[in-house]
């Protein structure tokens, strides 16, 4: 099992990072009733409640360049598209990308589905509200999270309203509560199938910021793309590649992008060739060389091309 503390990084905290989420042939996504089926897990010195979720990416034959990122980036996030946890530093991992509520992304995509269809989001989160005090206000840049105290800024802040104080291994019976409302709250929500599109529309709207530093480097328009068809397979999926990596850290992507991205004359079916194959070895994170390598190998299949 990798390091806990590579696994949880403050920003991406995926279940998939590691064997510690596998579960046994057959399990059920969902209760008989419906409801997300929520399981105990330690990691570490931490411990808390996961929904594995049930909504795999199925965007269909022919994937806009974002539909392929979400794709790609559930992969080595959380999983499923519907998938939660509240184990951790990150104290709430949220979606398919499986992003922090302490980075702030977490509450950003909260947000973002709250815009979309407020009936579902309410209609679950609720109980959510009730239980912990705490409720997501879309803002202009973002979102925050707030409680009768004001703002939740910090992590001490942010572990009371979602886990009443930080618990690390041993959960107090009011702690268990509040986590497992969230995590319940927030699968349930995420399982509507307007919250797939959400999620794709939230990859387009952020990780671009995520890549200003090397924009240059990677041959990124400086408009941006939307389906990017103009393009060829092997730079979309570069990009895609490289989108995947900037949701866990934009500064271990900008030493890939210039140790490895062929930039005079620009190729990339080189420079992924380049990223599974020299990535080996090198001084990135593990969780980091798993994301980048298994997006390389992943996009062969969603782009039609052969890398490797």
């Amino acid at each position: 099992m990798p390091d806990a503390a590579v696994f949880l990084s403050s920003r991406v905290a995926g279940l998939t990072n590691s064997s510690v989420f596998e579960v046994p042939a057959g399990y059920r996504a969902t209760t008989r009733k419906g409801d997300p089926w929520l399981r105990w897990a330690r990691v570490g010195d931490y411990a808390g409640w996961y929904s594995i979720g049930e909504r795999l990416p199925n965007f269909g034959p022919e994937l806009s360049f974002w539909e392929a990122v979400l794709t790609l980036a559930t992969e080595a996030g959380n999983g499923k598209l519907d998938a939660v946890h509240c184990i951790g530093p990150g104290i709430l991992s949220v979606g398919g990308l499986g992003v922090t509520l302490v980075s702030g992304y977490a509450q950003a995509l909260l947000a973002e589905c709250l815009r979309a269809d407020p009936l579902n989001w309410l209609g679950h989160m609720g109980r959510v509200i009730h239980d912990s005090g705490a409720w997501i206000a879309p803002m202009d840049n973002g979102a925050v999270v707030l409680t009768k105290k004001g703002v939740a800024l910090s992590s001490e802040d942010l572990n009371w309203a979602v886990r009443r104080g930080d618990p690390n291994a041993h959960w107090l019976k009011p702690q268990k509560h509040v986590g497992k409302s969230w995590v319940t709250g927030v699968a349930r929500m995420l399982r509507h199938p307007r919250m797939d599109q959400v999620q794709v529309e939230y990859c387009s709207e952020h990780i671009p910021k995520l890549i200003a530093p090397m924009q240059t480097l990677i041959g990124w328009p400086n408009s941006g793309i939307r389906d990017g068809w103009m393009y060829t397979p092997e730079q979309r999926a570069l990009w895609c590649v490289l989108m995947v990596g900037a949701i866990e850290d934009e500064e271990q992507l900008l030493i890939v992008a210039r140790d490895h991205v062929e930039q005079s004359p620009r190729d990339a079916r080189s420079s992924l060739h380049n990223i599974y194959t020299k990535m080996v070895g090198s001084s990135h994170s593990e969780s980091f060389i798993f994301r980048m390598r298994n997006a390389v190998a992943r996009c062969q299949d969603l782009f039609g091309i052969q890398i490797l």
